[in-house]
């Protein structure tokens, strides 16, 4: 017997319609951002992004473009069009803010601290438990995966043995987010954290920095990083 349900239950509980709502609110602020500020992207902007778009989905020429749209759910040309603009404003507003007063704030900020983590993620519902599950791996010497694999409740990483990353630190609970920042040493293991009604147990596997030879992973970081502190600001809500 089939299972019933409907669209809005299945993006809440896939955890799509939490990706959606972040993805949206990123679109808003970028549109309000790029219409404050006039951009309007070039031909060689737009070509750009169109080629970017294309090389990203394996699509090699206007005929492999064609039968891609005509598969994705009330989507058309010119839906993409818009797309392709929507991707080349963003690059523009990378390069602006990069080289502006906030993102050289956040590039010092950056040089520093680390932007994102690789993390081993054991999650349980029990302070009491939680503790035990550390004595056994910092005294009894099991292996974290081994352990997040039996006893975790995080459904995104318990299959995988725990690995969760690379996450940039706002997407790690701001309850632990201190914590782990605080590391400056691979393998450490901080907890168990109080998170909402659980309790975290997480390893420090590697932290990611700022690089310095590369212009594009640093635009991206930087950019992301002041996108996010503006995102809050744009509640959206799902009748």
């Amino acid at each position: 017997m089939q299972k019933s349900i409907n669209y809005l239950d299945a993006l809440k509980y896939s955890g799509a319609l939490f990706a959606a709502h972040k993805t949206v609110q990123s679109f808003l602020v970028i549109e309000a951002e790029a219409d404050a500020r006039n951009l309007r992207p070039s031909d060689s902007d737009l070509e750009s992004a169109k080629d970017s778009f294309l090389y990203e989905r394996g699509l090699q020429s206007e005929d492999d473009l064609d039968a891609w749209i005509s598969v994705q759910p009330g989507f058309s040309l010119t839906d993409f069009e818009r797309v392709i603009e929507f991707n080349a404003t963003t690059e523009q507003l990378k390069s602006l803010i990069y080289d502006e007063p906030d993102g050289k704030e956040i590039r010092d900020h950056l040089h520093e601290s680390p932007f994102a983590a690789d993390l081993g993620v054991i999650v349980v519902e029990e302070a009491g438990f939680a503790q035990e599950l550390l004595h056994m791996i910092s005294e009894n010497g099991r292996q974290f995966g081994e352990i997040a694999l039996q006893y975790s409740i995080h459904v995104e990483t318990s299959r995988y043995r725990g690995r969760w990353g690379p996450k940039m630190f706002w997407e790690i609970p701001v309850e632990a987010r201190d914590m782990v920042l605080a590391q400056r040493t691979e393998g450490v293991l901080v907890g168990p954290i109080a998170v909402n009604n659980s309790w975290w147990l997480i390893r420090v596997e590697r932290l990611h920095f700022l690089p310095e030879d590369d212009v594009e992973i640093r635009k991206d970081v930087v950019f992301n990083h002041w996108l996010h502190g503006r995102i809050d600001n744009y509640a959206i809500s799902v009748a």
